[in-house]
């Protein structure tokens, strides 16, 4: 046919078009539903036993010549009223016999690496003979670098040389002659006090073998610290005796005597 030249009936004709488009694609999402709805209906209606036909049991006929050993098979002790194991099947033996037939050896996904759990029990193994040795007197030290991780090992290390830097500035300034010097004491002895509690924290943190051999370490470290504190309070009792010497009060009174 020739082309219209009415543009009125074109547009009219392409609007006819899209409308009938429109209601087709209406239909196909109703019927397409209907068809979900239609489902779901049929199974929600398989869950509702008032819906569904009854089923016809079958039934065995039960022959019981002793209820004692029929209730004790019910029970799944395994065992009858005179003491001899049940033959009933109760399911534990055949799983025993399944797990007793399954080598680990052949898994498909074992739990643990072989190499790595063999690496580990050699790691411990090792860790328990060197750090407890029974001897005829009892307990018997080892050696830490044999008991201890190396990250600790290097952390007490670290801490070692940590208090070795501070007393070795400590014990430089003896004597105490001039002011800048009791000041310089009154800072290293913060300083001191602090890294004497975090060694005290590390032996309490630490559990089992490891605090026995950390606090074997760090003891030169305490004793240090503690002989440090020690001169400390005998610098500061003499310079406390020296001040009452000089004070007015006293050089009066002994005047006075």
């Amino acid at each position: 046919a020739a082309p219209s030249s009415d543009t009125g009936a074109v547009a009219s004709a392409l609007a006819k078009a899209e409308q009938s488009k429109v209601r087709q694609e209406d239909a196909d999402w109703d019927k397409s539903n209907h068809e979900k709805w239609a489902e779901a209906a049929r199974q929600e209606g398989r869950g509702l036993s008032d819906l569904r036909a009854k089923e016809e049991l079958q039934a065995e006929a039960l022959s019981i010549q002793d209820p004692r050993r029929y209730f004790d098979a019910a029970g799944g002790e395994g065992v009858v009223s005179d003491g001899q194991p049940s033959t009933s099947s109760t399911g534990g033996g055949s799983m025993a016999e399944m797990l007793a037939g399954v080598s680990a050896a052949v898994l498909p996904c074992p739990a643990l690496k072989p190499a790595l759990a063999s690496r580990v029990l050699t790691e411990i193994s090792l860790r328990v003979q060197a750090a407890v040795a029974e001897s005829e007197d009892g307990f018997m030290m080892g050696d830490p670098k044999e008991v201890l991780l190396p990250a600790l090992q290097a952390e007490l290390r670290k801490q070692a040389q940590m208090v070795n830097e501070l007393l070795r500035h400590f014990w430089a300034l003896f004597p105490i002659s001039t002011p800048a010097r009791a000041a310089k004491l009154e800072r290293l002895k913060t300083s001191l006090s602090k890294q004497y509690d975090h060694l005290q924290a590390m032996q309490e943190a630490a559990h089992g073998s490891d605090r026995i051999y950390i606090s074997q370490v760090l003891r030169p470290c305490v004793q240090a610290l503690d002989a440090a504190f020690t001169k400390y309070d005998t610098e500061q009792s003499l310079r406390a005796a020296k001040r009452q010497k000089l004070s007015p009060s006293y050089t009066a009174v002994t005047a006075a005597g």
